[in-house]
């Protein structure tokens, strides 16, 4: 029997297989690809990449480094290889490239690259002065701003997160990443004046973009925090019109399974889940919800959600721990 073979048919086998989280079976077509066309770069980077989603970090470097023999100043391919030393923790290596990239390429991209390995390897310092110089090298591009604002985010500093990205609004008051990140930042704030303030540019947000799902997620949060019945209702429409617009909203569904096992009905839970999981079949969080309400009567029907999210996620400290209590509480 003779075997199709089409570059067309390969890439929807592997999106299919990467969307269904089989990795081996995606890497596997991507191998298939190389064997018909050993010179395919691109194929070549994609699957390097994909091997470091498997923590397979010395196939990932040698397709890497075959690259990089052939481009030597290969932006993707010096990001790559950033991301690879420095996700082993290769603090020498991965600044080495990184300093490469910024030498070569000079421009706010290289920076932020570099900027976000130093962030990865808990240079603060550097980092943000290397998110500095790429807002300074092209102040017109929200993505550099934007970073500095999330790094501040991510360093607990709300203040200077807040001041980066309302600097960025007052020059591009429709970038909606912006408004997304000032919304939350005001209503995850302790100060009921900042709270306040959330909601406002939030419902003024949701008056100019009522269809943009994570402007509709935050007024979902927003009335959930009410915890009033009245609040809870109208939080749940809004998810279900989120649901039906958008089925591949993993959050949608996984905030109506969690008030269906809040309200005592993990059956109905599972069965928002499994709804969830058609677009998202690997998603962390619907997966540990539906192992809490297989758990929610008898603790040992989780056991096999578990174990899956176990194989998914192996050093998911939280999944660890779910595991070893259902197994306790089994015994």
């Amino acid at each position: 029997q003779q075997k199709f073979s089409h570059p067309m048919l390969s890439s929807l086998r592997y999106q299919n297989y990467i969307g269904l989280g089989r990795l081996d079976s995606g890497a596997t077509v991507l191998q298939e690809l190389l064997k018909e066309n050993p010179d395919n770069q691109p194929v070549r980077l994609q699957l390097a990449l994909l091997n470091m989603r498997q923590e397979k970090w010395q196939e990932a470097e040698r397709l890497l480094q075959e690259l990089q023999a052939a481009d030597p100043q290969s932006p993707p391919v010096l990001a790559a290889l950033i991301e690879l030393h420095a996700k082993q923790g290769h603090e020498v290596e991965a600044l080495r490239f990184a300093d490469t990239l910024v030498e070569t390429q000079k421009d706010a991209s290289a920076y932020l690259v570099r900027a976000q390995t130093y962030s990865l390897l808990q240079k603060p310092q550097q980092a943000e002065a290397d998110y500095r110089q790429a807002i300074a090298l092209d102040p017109a591009r929200p993505e550099a701003q934007m970073a500095l604002g999330r790094f501040y985010q991510a360093q607990g500093n709300t203040g200077d997160a807040l001041k980066t990205v309302e600097n960025l609004l007052a020059q591009q008051p429709d970038y909606l990443p912006a408004v997304r990140l000032a919304v939350m930042l005001r209503m995850g704030s302790s100060d009921p004046a900042q709270i306040q303030q959330g909601k406002t540019l939030l419902e003024q947000s949701l008056a100019a973009h009522p269809e943009d799902v994570e402007l509709r997620l935050f007024r979902v949060f927003s009335l959930l925090s009410e915890g009033t019945q009245p609040a809870i209702v109208a939080a749940t429409g809004i998810l279900e019109k989120i649901t039906q617009d958008h089925p591949e909203s993993a959050e949608a569904w996984r905030l109506l399974g969690q008030l269906a096992l809040q309200q005592g009905q993990p059956g109905k839970g599972i069965d928002l889940v499994l709804r969830g999981l058609v677009s998202s079949p690997t998603n962390r969080n619907l997966l540990l919800l539906k192992a809490q309400c297989e758990g929610f009567r008898t603790p040992s029907l989780a056991i096999p959600t578990l174990n899956i999210l176990r194989q998914l996620y192996p050093r998911d400290a939280e999944i660890i721990l779910s595991l070893a209590r259902v197994h306790l509480a089994s015994c």
